[in-house]
């Protein structure tokens, strides 16, 4: 057989398939064409679905079945724009899926999509987590894996996040026990047990910071870690209570300074003066050290 009679056998066989399916959806009732439509379309692949809803003789119903296409390229067009985006711009990342689910969710439901069409946004999702951890945004880091899983499903590509989530949850729990022995010390008001308050305070912030470097060493945490940036902040904490512990320490010294001199400087009443015995002299002395110790 010569390649020109191929070619028109071919021709011929497509010309009447294409006639008997016309035969065929002409036959049949909107209802079955729509229904027939959606077994194509989640069969095989979305455009074989055309045929039948184009066969369909109420307007309102084949424009809707066929906006279809126009909503699934929609669908691949918010896609492809999120997965454009860099890690660095974690939360338009976020903005972007979150706008992709509410769209994705409000596709017809009886229409299958590409699987592809989700799993290929969780490298985002991560990106979005990691940048949540990073700034020490535990919260909101936990309720977006979670909204993740919800849409994708789960994945062990979240569980690293999740380790130093936990982490830094433990060290947090001994940072407010510790901020607690820190409040108490500002609330004494003697001042020898206020000192010995703060002294335990800083003690405190100290065992803290011991816990978080074994937590960091352990989750193998980097030095932009959300981990790490705790730990700094704990340092920093405890150097701004010794600061405050030792102003007040100074301020006491100033004020027993300032009371010494004007103590020492007090003269006896003119009326006293080269009248007084050993015990008024002693009297007088006992009020003058009376009145610094105050």
């Amino acid at each position: 057989m010569n390649s020109a009679k191929r070619i028109f056998l071919i021709a011929l066989a497509a010309l009447l398939a294409t006639s008997c399916l016309s035969v065929r959806l002409s036959t049949m009732k909107d209802d079955q064409l729509d229904q027939a439509g959606v077994d194509a379309w989640n069969a095989k692949r979305p455009e074989d679905a055309r045929p039948y809803w184009e066969a369909m003789r109420d307007p309102a119903a084949k424009e809707r079945r066929l906006a279809s296409y126009d909503r699934l390229a929609e669908l691949e067009g918010l896609r492809e724009a999120a997965l454009a985006l860099p890690p660095a711009e974690s939360a338009k990342q976020e903005e972007a899926f979150r706008g992709y689910v509410a769209q994705y969710k409000a596709f017809p439901a009886e229409l299958k999509l590409p699987a592809d069409m989700k799993e290929s946004l969780r490298p985002l999702t991560v990106d979005v987590a990691k940048a949540k951890v990073k700034a020490q945004k535990m919260d909101a880091a936990t309720a977006f894996i979670k909204d993740a899983v919800a849409f994708l499903g789960d994945s062990s590509d979240y569980d690293p996040m999740r380790r130093e989530i936990e982490a830094y949850g433990r060290v947090q729990a001994q940072e407010r026990a510790a901020d607690k022995v820190y409040a108490d010390a500002k609330s004494t008001e003697d001042f020898n047990a206020k000192i010995d308050a703060y002294e335990g305070a800083i003690a405190e912030y100290r065992k803290v910071e011991s816990a978080s470097a074994a937590e960091i060493k352990k989750a193998g945490a980097g030095p932009d870690s959300g981990l790490a940036a705790q730990s700094a902040s704990l340092k920093k904490k405890r150097g701004a209570v010794r600061i405050e512990m030792e102003r007040l320490v100074r301020e006491r010294g100033n004020t027993f300074k300032e009371r010494i001199g004007e103590e020492f400087a007090r003269q006896p009443e003119a009326s006293k003066v080269g009248k007084m015995g050993p015990e008024d002299i002693l009297a007088f002395n006992e009020e003058i050290r009376a009145n610094i110790e105050k």
